[in-house]
């Protein structure tokens, strides 16, 4: 199924190679490790690959943000935000 993704990704969208192992290599690394874990092995195992997923999580994320891919999160402005609803009236929030 991930093959199928990395195609998809890869031939209609346009996107790299290396951008789309990058985005699927720990989702698969992380279905390994539940594939351990449905198969019964020991605990050693299912820690191993749910280990292995998180430097190419972070890896992605960083490739990510020096790219710009990453949004900073920011407070929005107050002038942005709608009105409260008035506390004198009997309403339901919308």
């Amino acid at each position: 199924m991930l093959l199928i993704e990395w195609g998809i990704l890869t031939r209609r969208l346009g996107w790299t190679a290396w951008d789309a192992t990058m985005r699927l290599l720990p989702g698969a690394l992380m279905l390994l490790a539940l594939r351990a874990a449905l198969a019964g092995l020991a605990w050693p195992w299912i820690a191993l690959a749910l280990a292995a997923s998180f430097p190419p999580h972070l890896a992605d994320l960083a490739r990510r943000r020096g790219l710009g891919y990453v949004r900073s999160v920011g407070r929005q402005d107050p002038a942005n935000l709608p009105d409260p609803v008035d506390a004198d009236q009997d309403s339901v929030l919308r």
